[in-house]
């Protein structure tokens, strides 16, 4: 496992939450667009009697060509996104994968502070406690992953 795979693993939780919300967004809009079916709406006036207005009155209508091409459009999107959800959490399983098959188990706990929980190095040396520095930890680690 590359270092900077590792060091992306806070950032692919957050890019997954980010697809998350964005393909709810486009599941709310297609149904949406398939419940009320009603994407033009105009106010219009009803006549005039000299100056005056007689009244107004709004209308409501479906474009059908923009309708299917904004539908064809988010059911494209929402593939995509779909897509690329399922090759990031496959990311990150292969991460979380990885820092549990490491049989050392001081060199596990360094790994899962820094990119799971994604801590600071002082603050890894802290919860290793001991005599443990943040320079320390930091070369263990780069140390490992360049035997790797």
């Amino acid at each position: 496992m590359e270092k900077h795979v590792l060091a992306q693993y806070a950032e692919l939780l957050k890019e997954r939450e980010d697809l998350r919300r964005r393909l709810r967004r486009t599941e709310a809009r297609l149904e949406k667009i398939e419940k009320d079916g009603c994407l033009v709406a105009d106010s219009v006036t009803l006549g005039k009697r000299g100056k005056k207005p007689l009244g107004t009155k709004v209308i409501r209508g479906i474009p059908f060509p923009e309708l299917k091409e904004l539908h064809k459009r988010l059911v494209i999107q929402k593939a995509q996104m779909e897509q690329a959800e399922a090759k990031i959490t496959e990311n990150i399983q292969a991460v979380e994968e990885f820092i549990q098959s490491v049989t050392d188990s001081r060199i596990r706990r360094l790994l899962r502070y820094r990119y799971l929980d994604g801590l600071g190095w002082t603050e890894v040396a802290i919860r290793m406690g001991g005599r443990h520095t943040p320079e320390s930890c930091r070369k263990s680690v780069e140390r490992f992953l360049q035997e790797k």
